[in-house]
C-alpha cells in the first residue's frame, strides 16, 4: 500500500531528519519568546533537510533536569525546544515510577524551580512529604501534567517520542 507523505524522503533520511531537525537545526540570537516553526532547507551531506524550529536553546532529554532547563531557559526569554525520547516528561520518575524525588536534604535549599513544582503538588492535593522521611514524593500522572503545563507556561517547545541525532550550530 503506496502512503502520501508531503516529503519526497526515504524512510531511512526521514530517522535522520527528525533528529537532526528537532534539535533546532539553525541556532539563532533573536528575542522571540518561541520556537517558530520554519519551512527552509538547508544543506546536511549531500542532501537538503527541512530546518523546523529556530531555536536559541536545545534541550535533548526531558527529564527533571532537562525538563528544569527548558523552563528556566524559556523563562529567561531564550526561544527553546525540548527533544524528549518518550511519552511524558519526568524521566524514570514518571514513565518508571521512581519515587522518590532526592532531595538534598540541606535546610532550605530547594530552587525557585523546586520550590514551584512542590507548590504545584500541593495546588494538585499532593504532599510531597510524608512526615516520615525527608524524600519528596509525587503521583506521576500529576507530575507529568505539571511538567507539560510549566513548559506551555514558558513557551517550551516539545518534541515527544524524538531521537537525537546530530546538532548544526551556525
Amino acid at each position: 500500500m503506496k502512503k502520501n507523505f508531503p516529503i519526497s524522503v526515504s524512510r531511512r533520511d526521514f530517522v535522520k531528519l527528525t533528529g537532526l531537525a528537532a534539535v533546532g537545526l539553525v541556532m539563532d540570537n533573536g528575542n522571540l519568546p518561541k520556537a517558530e516553526a520554519k519551512t527552509s532547507d538547508m544543506a546536511y551531506g549531500e542532501k537538503k533537510l527541512p530546518v523546523l524550529y529556530d531555536v536559541d536553546v536545545c534541550v535533548v532529554g526531558g527529564g527533571p533536569s532537562g525538563t528544569a532547563a527548558a523552563v528556566n531557559a524559556a523563562k529567561k526569554g531564550a526561544k527553546t525546544v525540548l527533544v524528549e525520547r518518550g511519552v511524558a516528561l519526568g524521566g524514570l520518575a514518571i514513565l518508571g515510577c521512581v519515587y522518590p524525588f532526592m532531595d538534598t536534604h540541606a535546610p532550605d535549599s530547594d530552587t525557585p524551580y523546586v520550590a514551584e513544582v512542590k507548590a504545584r503538588l500541593r495546588k494538585h492535593g499532593i504532599e510531597p512529604y510524608d512526615g516520615v522521611t525527608q524524600q519528596t514524593w509525587h503521583n506521576p500522572e500529576t507530575l507529568a501534567l505539571i511538567y507539560d503545563e510549566m513548559c506551555a507556561e514558558a513557551n517550551v517547545e516539545i518534541l515527544y517520542q524524538t531521537v537525537l541525532v546530530d546538532t548544526i550550530k551556525t
